[in-house]
């Protein structure tokens, strides 16, 4: 909700309404001084029950209620168009013989779920299915060399590229789907893992909604991010048997928990904040590898409450004890961040353990990736079959791809420097001054003189600009991975289920912040891909 005063003085008195009022469970000043945000009220409240409670303290000129099941809503409404788009276009169009791919044969007698069991859904569905295979000399092999040309050994390797814990959940499930409802093995996999896709997305949107609230400080710019997000360009992968909805949800959650204001909080009576924070972020990790970029996130936002805890309260306590609990502090957060990209690293010792160490013990030839400094077999797969490494894929055939993710890469590349420009001055801003206020001077301005020195509309609120720094170097950093050294057309999902500034850029857009121009492309954009996407997907052509 949104309450708008006539006068800027009667903004700071609603702070105290939430004392008076029962309705009104929580009062957020917003950095335009007329205006405040109330949150946690009752579902069942009404404009005009919440004007009545507001007057009391000022006149009201606007009265606004946003509440988060519309946030639900629309994701569900995304998410039956996309799967019923998917399913049309397999009945009812010729698909493309597509060559050189894996192929799931479980659903052969179901021709439903044939439109969700294409390209990484395939490779997904068989781990789920069958388990990684075994080492090679147990399959009766005399040497654990690879063998060119060879299905076996392809699927050998190539399938350790994607990380357990999505085809372990859909494995359970459809053992309980197949108890259940009498289904045949095949089917209850494609159906279970539709279903935890389609599942993980919506909750996924309210945590994104929750994460915006907390940084943005501005339930309407979170709307539109969730908006966007609920129809975003990459929308089939996050309906098919596909671990970007189950990554998202854990990363915005991980990220909403990190960021809440009690997520510091020591208390022995309850487990902390930042520990649950790590803990979503480390099952992203097991879900998908580049859940570790994460940890970028995570130990600026530590670092920042380390550092500003120390600051304040140098001056109550003693420097022994400042020391002592930042060193604390600084351990934790390195145990947590270890915790977060400790799923990678396990699962390339399992890997190593499994195709390198035995095969030494047996004197067998090794594979080639065992030989080198840092062995890591995700990395070989990702050269060897996908082409993966700095600048390898700028060639002559690859520009419709680099067409393909161009929307991505311009929108990414124009938001992450203006969200940097933006939070980063306030960011310095308030780092100088908070070192100011340690050594005795207290002279900070307030954020609106900031903004009318800089320019209204140039800084994020105190509060949210050294997570918003965070974010940017973070959105930046994998846009530069995604154009530099990957597979150029999968830039949009990658992005789309990692990075929520993206949604928030794209919403900006679609609300015409930023010109009437700009909204109309960005809408073009976003339809097309949200209709052709499912459809090319569904029908086994190159949309990845």
């Amino acid at each position: 909700m949104r309450a708008q005063s006539r006068a800027g003085k009667h903004g700071p008195a609603l702070k105290n309404v939430g004392r008076a009022q029962r309705t009104l469970k929580r009062v957020e000043q917003l950095p335009d001084a007329n205006k405040v945000m109330v949150s946690n009220l009752d579902f069942k409240i009404g404009e005009i029950e919440l004007r009545e409670a507001c007057e009391q303290f000022g006149d009201v000129v606007e009265v606004k209620i946003i509440k988060n099941r519309r946030v639900v809503l629309w994701a569900v409404i995304s998410r039956i168009l996309t799967v019923g788009l998917m399913i049309g276009s397999s009945l009812y169009l010729p698909e493309h013989r597509a060559t050189g791919v894996l192929r799931f044969a479980g659903v052969d007698k179901h021709p439903i779920a044939a439109a969700f069991v294409k390209w990484d859904a395939a490779w997904l569905l068989q781990v789920a299915d069958k388990g990684y295979p075994p080492p090679p000399w147990r399959m009766g092999r005399t040497s654990a060399l690879k063998v060119p040309h060879s299905d076996v050994d392809f699927f050998e390797e190539q399938v350790h590229a994607f990380f357990p814990l999505y085809s372990w959940i859909v494995r359970h499930l459809a053992a309980c789907v197949q108890s259940w409802f009498g289904l045949d093995w095949g089917f209850a996999l494609v159906a279970s893992a539709v279903a935890l896709s389609n599942i993980a997305f919506v909750a996924s949107a309210a945590a994104l909604f929750h994460l915006s609230c907390s940084v943005l400080g501005d339930r309407r710019k979170a709307l539109w991010g969730a908006l966007a997000y609920c129809f975003n360009p990459a929308s089939a992968f996050f309906s098919t048997t596909y671990t970007e909805s189950a990554f998202a949800f854990l990363t915005f959650a991980g990220f909403a928990v990190l960021l809440s204001p009690k997520a510091h909080c020591t208390s022995l009576r309850k487990v902390p904040l930042a520990w649950l924070s790590a803990m979503l972020l480390c099952a992203a990790t097991a879900t998908r590898s580049n859940g570790v970029s994460a940890a970028l996130i995570f130990g600026l936002a530590k670092l920042h409450w380390l550092v500003d805890e120390a600051l304040k309260t140098r001056s109550t306590r003693s420097g022994v004890v400042v020391a002592l609990r930042f060193i604390a502090g600084a351990l934790a957060t390195a145990l947590q961040i270890a915790l977060i990209v400790s799923p990678y690293i396990a699962f390339q010792g399992y890997a190593y353990q499994k195709f390198c160490a035995a095969a030494s013990t047996k004197a067998l030839q090794m594979h080639p990736w065992c030989l080198r400094a840092v062995p890591s077999l995700y990395a070989w797969v990702q050269e060897r079959y996908w082409g993966v490494g700095l600048l390898r894929y700028y060639t002559v055939r690859n520009i419709p791809n680099f067409l393909l993710a161009a929307p991505v890469v311009a929108v990414s590349a124009w938001g992450a420097v203006e969200l940097w420009q933006r939070a980063a001055w306030t960011a310095v801003i308030e780092t100088v001054h908070m070192l100011l206020a340690a050594m005795g001077v207290r002279s900070k301005p307030s954020f609106a003189a900031q903004q009318r020195a800089h320019g209204a509309g140039r800084m994020l609120p105190p509060r949210a600009s050294y997570a918003a720094t965070a974010f940017a170097l973070h959105w930046g950093a994998l846009l530069c991975v995604a154009v530099l050294a990957m597979n150029v057309q999968v830039t949009t999902r990658f992005l789309a289920a990692a990075c929520p500034p993206l949604h928030w850029r794209i919403g900006e857009l679609l609300a015409g912040t930023k010109g009437r121009l700009c909204k109309w492309f960005t809408g073009v954009w976003v339809v097309l891909f949200f209709v052709a996407g499912p459809v090319a997907h569904a029908l086994f052509l190159p949309w990845t």
